[in-house]
């Protein structure tokens, strides 16, 4: 992991005080579960009740335990670092797909410090849904992990300070500042981004000035990961002031002058943020300013051809949504049509991730099925290589893609992505 800056750091955390300050000033209120370090009682386990998934069809339920056995099918040695961090990726579908129940029971599968950082992941989604007493549980649970021994200090510190930011992150989210302040503080450069947004997320309008004062500080200064940081929490900001033109155009314009410095895919993710508010705030003029923009930058670069084929994909769709609908078809097509002719040029382990990029924007324009038969064959592809770890990783990045899409597989898709799981074996 990156080293710490600690001239970066500082600023973060001196001009961030502030604003800490003022996200805590109601937190005090409801502090009643918490002792005085800040840390949640034992008071009660979590309520049943509260821990309750989304209803969702059973397929899609079906797409997620195929990914989760084949992430714990990763044998623990060599491959532990692989197996938590496919178990964590299933995980993150769950929540985004509000199941917080199923969640809970898996995460009791996971080791680690990745275990930490998914109870501090439910806590945050608890404290989203406002359940409260159930996320101060889980940020209890989540600092356990925390604080156990881990081995090595330096080797180790980042992991730690992993789990802090994401607890520090929940905190936010239930409004208690205060709490949240000592954990946020001193954390690698590296994790500042989750921060930097959370600190964001539920800005006052009051705060903005102070808050634009403070990024603009540490994009003057910081290196790499804190300039991402600041930016990601640029656009964050810009979602949330979107109708005020003057704040937009003042976030768009840090965006694309300090995005410079960073690595392209870095850039590109940023205006699709931007283009994406857009989109959410029905305003297909600017999406459509912004997705020229993107393929002017894709355009002008060098790729690897996978890297390309995946990058125009995901402009197509975003093409589609801002009112281009024909002519992103047009190109989709000429993508896919791409794939085929110059398949053998891309190393087999990149073929799926360059399919579900395809088939998530067939999806987008409306076409069901053939996103579905890419996504299957995706899945496929990803069997080309002899050993069963990509083999298992793609597998479970190809049934969370489903799941999250919504779409429904046929009962043979289904049932070729079940064969596929058994078929997880020797050599890993």
């Amino acid at each position: 992991m990156p080293p710490r800056s600690h001239a970066s750091a500082f600023v973060l955390a001196a001009l961030s005080g502030s604003l800490l300050a003022a996200l805590s000033s109601c937190s005090d209120s409801s502090a009643s579960g918490a002792d005085s370090s800040g840390r949640a009682s034992a008071q009660g386990a979590t309520p049943a009740a509260v821990l309750v998934d989304r209803a969702i069809p059973s397929a899609q339920r079906e797409l997620l335990s195929l990914a989760f056995e084949a992430a714990s099918a990763i044998p623990e040695h060599p491959h532990i670092k692989s197996k938590l961090r496919a178990q964590d990726e299933v995980l993150s579908t769950c929540l985004e797909l509000d199941l917080p129940l199923t969640t809970s029971r898996w995460l009791e599968q996971v080791q680690g410090w990745r275990r930490g950082a998914l109870h501090a992941d439910l806590a945050h989604w608890l404290a989203e849904h406002d359940s409260s007493e159930a996320a101060l549980e889980q940020i209890q649970r989540a600092r356990a992990y925390e604080e156990s021994p881990i081995g090595n200090p330096s080797a180790q510190e980042w992991r730690r300070d992993r789990v802090r930011a994401k607890v520090g992150r929940a905190y936010l989210a239930l409004g208690r500042g205060a709490d949240a302040e000592p954990l946020l503080t001193g954390l690698a450069d590296s994790e500042q981004g989750l921060v930097a947004v959370a600190r964001v997320e539920k800005l006052e309008e009051k705060d903005f000035a102070l808050q634009l004062e403070a990024l603009d500080a540490i994009l003057g200064i910081a290196g790499m990961d804190a300039a991402r940081a600041a930016l990601e929490a640029c656009a964050t900001l810009h979602a949330r002031f979107y109708a005020d033109a003057e704040k937009r155009a003042a976030l768009e314009q840090r965006v694309r002058a300090n995005s410079q410095k960073l690595p392209f895919e870095i850039r590109l993710a940023l205006l699709q943020h931007l283009a994406q508010n857009a989109l959410a705030n029905a305003d297909p003029v600017r999406a459509r300013s912004l997705a020229v923009e993107l393929q002017g930058l894709i355009d002008g670069a060098s790729w690897l051809l996978e890297d390309e084929l995946r990058l125009r994909a995901e402009l197509a769709g975003l093409r589609h949504r801002a009112g281009d609908g024909l002519l992103a078809r047009q190109d989709l097509d000429a993508l896919l049509a791409r794939y085929e002719s110059e398949r053998e040029r891309i190393t087999d382990i990149y073929r799926s991730r360059v399919l579900r990029a395809i088939a998530a924007a067939y999806q987008m324009q409306g076409d069901a099925s053939r996103s579905l038969a890419i996504y299957t064959r995706a899945a496929e592809e990803g069997f080309a290589n002899p050993n069963a770890l990509p083999r298992a990783e793609d597998l479970l990045a190809t049934c969370c893609a489903i799941a999250r899409s919504g779409l429904e597989p046929e009962p043979a898709q289904l049932e070729r992505l079940r064969t596929l799981r058994g078929s997880l074996r020797q050599p890993w």
